[in-house]
């Protein structure tokens, strides 16, 4: 924490952002101040005078318009929990977010306490109309409810509270919760309490109306009578399984005896009850499955996409040979990532070997047969950049497709044109993707099922998909491969790597070295490239308006490949090293910080790693290592740990 006058100033940011009531002095994870439920709202001012001098944690009021849920999303509970009620569309994006110092989530969310009044309690108590429930491993704070805020400490593992990237208060407005999660964890203003969870429970028939159904089944409705023959549907309440809807199957007249219906099963899936409905037997099916059997895609935010594959034998399966475009490097109709950091030249690498593709050039099975290519990126301009590079490295102008202004870019395009591309690379491949409600690129399962468009575009339409893809700035760590940002489904998805990294040899980075990795690509020496600039005429000259002068040429980046032997690994390159080597560091690390013989507070010693850059897992192996000495002083969860060296630490 910081000194007084930063918890204070503190304070009045958080108040303006979130609209509560000034922050509460915590010891860990509990109030100290026995009146914190009310205090702050009645005399704010006096409150904040109470956080002069404090240096321990703060913590947020609830209610009155702010609800927190708290996901403890390192417990498997914890994350299902978060991952039905984003499926549901219970969790919106864009909202205030924060990572506890367990490494859990926390979202914030405003309310309309005139219309809805919503106390604190736990996610496995809340019952839905079919009797089911959630796992659990998640919380929510309305009323009487206060949560941990940055830069507090978390009491057990010694790590801070922290906004997550653009997601602080001051960076991001607080989105309004849906009615759906409002009516399962609270109660309208002014209703009758009765005791039953949200969701109509009258008993009789009504006409249908898709808002008095959850968006599951609604979903659901649609698509069986859109795609499935379905109609005439009805709701039907009824007091112990409460809503759902009844359908009329294909060939039956509306007169009443339905024979098929639809309702809430558990989160995230319908139970569908069918007689003689073909190609649709009665059982549970999540809404992925409904719209699969239909032959549509699903909707975002509800379900994704799966592999439809079948077990067949392996007197059934037809091997075949792979065939590269790019020799060793690129293979055909596959799904490969290109990943690098920033200014490296990867995008004209890759303009360069699609400019040869286009005149039969590039090394490689397809060498003297030309082949279209499509480059579409979300950041470099056609006309101004991508157009210049592909002249400058000597593409064939009819073979090669560009993105253009206009409507969102759809895989269809890829298949309307003549001749069709045979690889197409998009630039970056995180602006193309589609992640559900609320997922992140650091989630393995919502980046695998992602990709599952892109690899299904390379081996269904035989076309190359290329996507590139950042790095980090620093060193990789253990492994190099970690060095790409976000989920490690990014490099494990890919059937290939290109992986662009510095070269020492060139100065100011205007070069670096290609290395290839995947379950495909051959592991290869790496290629050296360098980066030089070179004139192209331009197609439609301009005239400067300051001075009149008619520009006819630009200068434009181009990529040089230089054959011939590197002497060093991609891990060397990228600067990871084993973790032998970064446990020995961390050890040196900890005999120097400790070695003056007396005690450290645990904290700075955190905080001083962190800075030379040892990862926490890392810095916690070395202490049992050299069998740090760690003492608690004070009580409850508002203590201090303290660490030193033994007598005769081990080596």
């Amino acid at each position: 924490m910081g000194g007084a006058d930063d918890l204070v100033t503190l304070s009045r940011r958080v108040e303006m952002f979130l609209g509560c009531p000034p922050l509460l002095r915590l010891n860990g994870k509990r109030p100290l101040d026995s009146d914190w439920t009310e205090g702050p709202r009645h005399d704010p001012d006096a409150w904040r005078a109470r956080l002069d001098g404090h240096r321990g944690n703060s913590g947020v009021l609830c209610g009155a318009g702010l609800l927190a849920l708290d996901f403890d999303v390192y417990k498997p509970d914890g994350a299902d929990t978060l991952r039905t009620l984003e499926d549901l569309g219970w969790i919106p994006t864009g909202t205030v977010r924060a990572r506890s110092g367990r490494g859990g989530l926390h979202v914030f969310l405003r309310y309309d306490p005139a219309r809805w009044q919503v106390g604190s309690g736990d996610f496995k108590d809340v019952v839905f109309a079919d009797g089911s429930r959630l796992p659990g491993g998640a919380e929510w704070r309305g009323d009487g409810g206060q949560i941990v805020i940055c830069p507090s400490v978390h009491p057990d593992t010694g790590l801070p509270y922290l906004w997550e990237d653009e997601s602080a208060p001051w960076d991001t407005p607080l989105v309004e919760a849906c009615d759906d999660l409002l009516a399962a964890i609270g109660s309208r203003v002014g209703a009758a309490t009765t005791g039953e969870q949200s969701g109509p429970r009258r008993a009789g028939w009504a006409a249908y109306d898709p808002a008095q159904v959850d968006p599951v089944t609604a979903e659901a409705v649609a698509v069986l009578v859109e795609h499935f023959g379905g109609h005439a549907p009805l709701l039907h309440y009824d007091r112990a399984a409460g809503v759902y809807v009844s359908i009329t199957r294909p060939g039956k007249k509306p007169d009443g005896s339905t024979s098929a219906t639809a309702g809430f099963s558990r989160p995230g899936h319908v139970r569908v009850w069918s007689t003689n409905w073909k190609g649709l037997p009665a059982r549970s099916y999540s809404l992925g499955e409904l719209r699969s059997l239909a032959g549509i895609d699903p909707p975002r935010g509800f379900d994704v996409r799966r592999p439809q594959r079948a077990l067949v034998y392996g007197r059934d399966v037809k091997s075949e040979a792979t065939l590269w475009l790019w020799e060793e490097r690129i293979p055909a109709c596959q799904l490969v990532l290109a990943a690098g950091q920033e200014k490296l030249g990867k995008s004209s690498a890759l303009v360069w070997a699609c400019s040869r593709l286009t005149t039969g050039d590039l090394p490689g099975d397809f060498e003297g047969h030309p082949m279209a290519v499509a480059y579409v990126s979300a950041e470099d301009d056609s006309a101004h950049v991508l157009k210049p590079r592909f002249v400058a490295a000597g593409g064939d102008p009819d073979r090669y497709l560009l993105l253009a202004g206009g409507e969102p870019f759809s895989f269809d395009e890829l298949r309307n044109v003549d001749p069709r591309p045979g690889v197409v690379v998009f630039d970056p491949i995180s602006a193309f993707i589609e992640l559900r409600r609320g997922s992140r690129e650091n989630d393995e399962i919502a980046i695998r099922q992602a990709l599952l468009d892109f690899q299904q575009l390379a081996t269904s339409e035989g076309i190359t998909v290329i996507g590139v893809r950042h790095t980090k700035k620093g060193p990789a760590g253990d492994n190099a491969l970690d060095a790409v940002l976000g989920s490690k489904a990014w490099v494990a998805t890919p059937r290939a790597l290109l992986m662009f990294t510095p070269d020492r040899d060139h100065e100011e980075r205007r070069g670096g070295l290609i290395f290839t990795h995947g379950n495909l690509a051959v592991p290869s020496p790496p290629l050296r490239y360098r980066l030089d600039e070179r004139t192209v005429p331009l197609d439609r000259p301009l005239a400067r308006p300051s001075t009149g002068e008619i520009i006819t040429q630009a200068n434009v980046v181009v990529f040089v490949a230089e054959p011939g032997p590197v002497g060093i690994s991609l891990d060397e390159a990228l600067g990871s090293r084993s973790e032998a080597a970064n446990r020995a560091e961390a050890e040196a690390f900890l005999v120097d910080v400790l070695g003056d013989g007396g005690e450290h507070l645990a904290a700075d010693v955190i905080a001083e790693s962190v800075t030379a850059g040892i990862a926490a897992s890392t810095l916690q192996r070395a202490t049992r290592k050299l069998g740090v000495q760690k003492r608690r002083e004070g009580f409850g969860k508002g203590s201090q740990i303290w660490w030193s060296l033994p007598a005769n630490p081990p080596t």
